[in-house]
């Protein structure tokens, strides 16, 4: 298995390769490599400003989950996604996804944040219909409360790489186990497994302790048996299905 330095690499060159940008209209589009829900590119648009770049989805996220009857202006999901917000240092104006770069040296950072925005939003919301009382991550944080697992949600940390990396849940280390960082991924793909894998790999090599990674896996809804093979090929990495969460509380709770 090569190390995590070779895999961030890997994963940096093929956002590169695979990305695209045109100049439309006084914004520039740039083109990413990451997928929707439809299978279709993600993309986003950033407008030079006098007081530096604004960059927005022009409402594509979250009109499309309206549209799917997903009502994301009230109660808990708009807590979670304020939640989201916040953490990722984005705003929510007018039905988009913006985020602002004050200068050039901010800005891909900034695009970083805004294409994890975009992902975690989706995948967040991504089959909640409005007959399911409660979102992925709830039910995460829920099975911790019930288990009386310490943990601390929605936390940033600097990678390597110099971009900030979001998780989901931090649980401290203790006397028997290292720091775990953990995300939890409602709508396993490709892409939002290989960003999960990037960001624990980029936080890892910056940490001074030994630091384990956890992806949660909702797998409920799909098979998702070659992203869990792949996830556990890395060394302090392991991938724990939803349905077998029972067999992982010790070593949570540790």
């Amino acid at each position: 298995m090569k190390g995590e330095m070779d895999f961030i690499l890997q994963y940096t060159n093929w956002i590169k390769e695979h990305s695209g940008q045109r100049d439309t209209n006084g914004f520039m589009e740039i083109t990413t490599p990451f997928l929707d829900v439809h299978n279709d590119e993600l993309r986003f648009y950033v407008q030079k400003q006098a007081d530096g770049m604004l960059f927005t989805d022009d409402g594509y996220i979250l009109a499309d989950l309206e549209m799917s009857g997903i009502n994301i202006s009230k109660g808990k999901r708009k807590e979670l996604l304020q939640a989201v917000a916040d953490t990722m240092n984005i705003k929510i104006e007018n039905g988009a996804i913006t985020a602002k770069a004050e200068n050039p040296a901010q800005a891909a950072q900034t695009m970083h944040l805004m294409i994890q925005a975009m992902l975690k939003i989706g995948d967040m919301f991504m089959l909640s219909s409005p007959q399911v009382r409660s979102l992925f991550v709830d039910d995460v944080k829920n099975y911790f409360f019930e288990k009386d697992i310490r943990n601390t949600s929605y936390v940033m940390f600097p990678g390597k790489s110099g971009l900030p990396q979001r998780f989901d849940f931090v649980i401290p280390a203790s006397k028997h186990m290292p720091e775990r960082l953990i995300t939890a991924i409602n709508h396993p793909t490709r892409q939002n497994i290989q960003s999960a894998m990037f960001a624990w790999s980029d936080v890892k090599i910056t940490s001074r302790e030994e630091t384990a990674g956890y992806i949660i896996l909702n797998d409920q809804m799909k098979n998702s048996t070659v992203f869990i093979d792949a996830i556990n090929q890395y060394d302090h990495m392991k991938a724990v299905p939803w349905s077998k969460r029972e067999e992982y509380i010790q070593e949570f709770a540790a």
